[in-house]
């Protein structure tokens, strides 16, 4: 079993926190898991006017990413199974309208963070189970 850091990051209900602990299960604590890294952070200053000074993080993620222990990787999924999410844990945090809006800055950043050689590894978490989109992930590994 490989031992890693895994750094999950995505919109509301994509599954971050159910997968962060089906990962650290799956991997009996060899791996941990960062749930809203560098790349929400990124995303949100842009989304809330935090005015953070992104190309600390920009250059965290290039000198993490060298180590290839260190993985990135974006959830999503459908909007569909998003609304349905968000109706069954009555989400409060985020109003569904703006789901795309956050969509598109997370879509954006990851294309500009691959023009400085940073790769994001994509999951749906809407093809897969938890349990199987973990195990999808650790393959990735």
């Amino acid at each position: 079993m490989v031992h890693a850091i895994i750094h999950l990051n995505g919109v509301d209900k994509t599954g971050k926190d159910s997968i962060k602990t089906e990962i650290v299960k799956q991997s009996n604590g060899r791996i941990l898991v960062v749930a809203r890294s560098f790349l929400s952070q990124i995303v949100y200053n842009r989304i809330y006017n935090r005015f953070i000074d992104e190309s600390f993080f920009i250059k965290k993620m290039k000198k993490l990413q060298r180590d290839k222990d260190y993985h990135f990787i974006y959830l999503e999924a459908n909007k569909k199974d998003l609304e349905k999410r968000f109706q069954k844990h009555n989400e409060d945090d985020l109003k569904i309208q703006d789901i795309n809006y956050h969509i598109s800055i997370f879509e954006n950043i990851i294309r500009e963070l691959k023009e400085h050689k940073i790769e994001i590894k994509k999951i749906n978490t809407s093809n897969y189970n938890i349990k199987h989109t973990v195990e999808g992930i650790l393959k990735l590994l």
